[in-house]
């Protein structure tokens, strides 16, 4: 059944087929396996609801948040419109000499054990102005944009809400053992990971596909933490770079994650007497037709008609 639905949408949505969908004929370019389930989808009513529920929540989530002056504006803008205010008041504290108030922004796992959740979240919120900071707002901007239109306002801001807890909850675990401390990672680099792993022959600066400048940009982002042995720089990017692909492969459906069947008991079976063969329903598999012939008994013929329905679904009366 979910195949069926995705395979409608995916054909709507890439063909659009919504006016040839009302007069679909197996003349038309589609193929016919595909005419012939967009005709199922218009006679099965729960496939239609089906194609409607699924099909009509992402065109709406697909649509700008507002639009300013003619330009559309999507979620991706306002996270870099909250960043670049947060960069401004960071740079508004430090000039007053109010850095104990940013002090209590900051990821520090050891308060965090403490009670101080809010760290992980407002950890993001403390940026001073560089050159870094200018390119991780481009890159949020550019590539956050694009991930949205692709899957939609709703799971984009999973997605990226997702990223920017991973590397504090992970941090909050490795503080069990050692103490540390972060600031100012907003989880951008991760954006273009994801970009790059849903778009790999996409030309960037210099004629260079994404996926060579994701390869680039992370070896030389490794090599400079290495010579600088920051392993909270190198922990952070390794790990945004591997949720972000793992993240895209996942929806891209290259993988499934296992299912655990957690309160679910095993039926208990039991043996049951033989019972004679003459009341015993014959039942017509595999086996019972070989070269085209019948090989059951005469006997149970009767006990075949018995248990066949009849067109409504509904067996005869004894």
């Amino acid at each position: 059944m979910e195949g069926k639905v995705g395979r409608v949408c995916q054909l709507r949505r890439a063909a659009r087929v919504r006016e040839f969908s009302n007069s679909a004929r197996p003349g038309n370019n589609l193929p016919r396996s595909d005419v012939s389930l967009l005709a199922k989808a218009r006679g099965s009513d729960m496939l239609r609801a089906a194609v409607r529920q699924y099909e009509t929540t992402p065109s709406d989530d697909h649509q700008p948040m507002m639009w300013l002056q003619g330009h559309a504006i999507y979620a991706a803008h306002f996270l870099v419109v909250l960043f670049t205010t947060s960069m401004l008041v960071t740079t508004l504290l430090g000039l007053l000499k109010l850095q104990s108030v940013l002090a209590w922004l900051t990821f520090d796992s050891n308060q965090v054990w403490h009670g101080q959740v809010w760290r992980i979240l407002t950890y993001g919120m403390v940026n001073v102005p560089s050159i870094w900071f200018v390119v991780s707002m481009f890159m949020l901007f550019r590539f956050g944009h694009e991930l949205e239109k692709f899957f939609g306002r709703r799971q984009f801001l999973i997605f990226y809400g997702s990223l920017y807890l991973f590397t504090p909850l992970l941090f909050t675990l490795i503080g069990l053992w050692t103490p540390i401390y972060w600031a100012g990672s907003i989880g951008s680099l991760g954006v273009f990971i994801a970009f790059a792993t849903l778009y790999p022959g996409a030309v960037m600066m210099f004629n260079i596909l994404a996926k060579w400048m994701a390869v680039v940009l992370v070896g030389i982002l490794t090599l400079t933490g290495l010579n600088d042995r920051n392993w909270s720089q190198l922990a952070t990017l390794w790990a945004a770079t591997g949720y972000a692909y793992v993240y895209i492969r996942y929806h891209q459906g290259h993988f499934s994650l296992p299912r655990w069947r957690l309160g679910r008991s095993t039926p208990h079976l039991r043996v049951l007497p033989d019972l004679p063969a003459e009341k015993m329903p014959a039942i017509r598999g595999q086996q019972g037709r070989l070269d085209g012939r019948d090989r059951r008994p005469a006997g149970q013929d009767r006990a075949v008609r018995y248990f066949k329905p009849d067109r409504q679904g509904t067996f005869p009366p004894r």
